[in-house]
């Protein structure tokens, strides 16, 4: 019976062991950004920017013109925003580190929680600008409609097209 009952506890323990470190043998896992993830991601979200121009275009009723000039004010934001993500990036990873050290270093934790708190800001008054930006190419029908398509995007929350969720 003890045979049994130990064969069981060791059995079952090395299978919760396995599968708490699979994903870490594997490399994946929460917050692992390698490179070819990053480039995944950046045409993750090239897809949606292009999808979200295509349901713009169909709603607001865009004419060419607008198409184009939306779509150069969303190019240029990207581009903006580039060296932005990686900073982010790299200040993850260095969170990551504070929180794993062996001793808890409260001041450079607060250091880099207000530093990321600071990109969450900026990043939230750029998306401003550029909706304000294109608001300033619409007729005042198409910024009716779209102040309720934009709203309906707000709603659904984080990771679902609009901003990073990191």
């Amino acid at each position: 019976m003890k045979k049994n009952k130990l064969l069981t506890i060791l059995t079952t323990s090395t299978l919760l062991t396995g599968l708490a470190l699979s994903p870490a043998i594997a490399g994946f896992g929460p917050g692992r950004c390698n490179d070819s993830d990053s480039n995944a991601r950046q045409e993750k979200r090239a897809e949606r920017m292009e999808h979200h121009l295509t349901k713009m275009v169909t709603v607001l009723d865009l004419t060419e013109a607008q198409q184009t000039q939306i779509r150069g004010i969303l190019e240029n934001r990207k581009e903006q925003h580039q060296d932005l993500f990686q900073q982010r990036r790299a200040d993850r990873e260095q969170m990551r580190e504070l929180k794993s050290a062996s001793t808890f270093d409260e001041a450079a934790f607060r250091v880099m929680a207000e530093k990321r708190a600071a990109q969450r800001i900026d990043m939230q008054v750029e998306k401003m600008k550029t909706k304000q930006q294109i608001f300033a190419l619409l007729t005042a029908d198409q910024q009716a409609k779209a102040d309720i398509f934009f709203e309906s995007m707000d709603r659904r929350g984080p990771g679902h097209g609009h901003g990073m969720r990191h």
